[in-house]
């Protein structure tokens, strides 16, 4: 319901902008959306799997949204109207180039596999691994970062608010044993 309710709001925006910037807002309107949403405290099944959801629905909402955002600019850069609303977006939601998050994709994947599954066993994941891989990304960057938030609201378990899945996302630290050890058994 809360989609349907972004996106009839977003009507205004046909008849505003042009059907490009329209289509971006529409789009970046339900993916600010489940940035905000709350991750949901607690370890049952129903909170994973509404953690689930909103991470399913970050992935598919807001990927792209930077390479996105810096095209309609260069596009639209004489028009101010354009360039107002496009300017109420963070322009780098998906990393940055030098990323800070240090490992490989794969070892990135396994770990998150690893937690959520509740093992160490890696031929116990292989298939999550497996499907996992098929999800692309803008960057690698992106990949990991995308990873390493989900494996933190998993982690911050009793205290998976955004603020604390932040804080765990901002910690060079936290990663999985598999990025730790540089890949698995390594």
């Amino acid at each position: 319901m809360a989609i349907g309710l972004l996106l009839a709001g977003s009507a205004l925006a046909t008849e505003i902008y042009p059907r490009d910037v329209a289509g971006y807002i529409e789009r970046r309107e339900v993916c600010e959306h489940f940035r905000a949403e709350p991750w949901p405290e607690g370890g049952s099944s129903e909170e994973r799997e509404r953690r689930d959801f909103i991470a399913a629905q970050l992935l598919h909402y807001c990927k792209g949204a930077d390479q996105a955002i810096r095209e309609l600019k260069a596009k639209y850069r004489d028009n101010r109207v354009v360039m107002d609303r496009l300017e109420t977006y963070e322009a780098d939601i998906e990393g940055k180039q030098d990323c800070a998050v240090q490992g490989e994709v794969i070892q990135w994947v396994a770990d998150y596999c690893m937690l959520k599954m509740q093992t160490d066993d890696e031929i116990a994941v292989s298939d999550c691994i497996e499907d996992s891989r098929r999800t692309s990304f803008s960057t690698e960057c992106a990949a990991k970062i995308y990873y390493k938030r989900v494996m933190c609201a998993l982690s911050t378990d009793g205290e998976a608010s955004a603020m604390a899945i932040e804080k765990c996302l901002a910690d060079p630290a936290f990663m999985g044993r598999t990025v730790r050890q540089r890949g698995v058994g390594g």
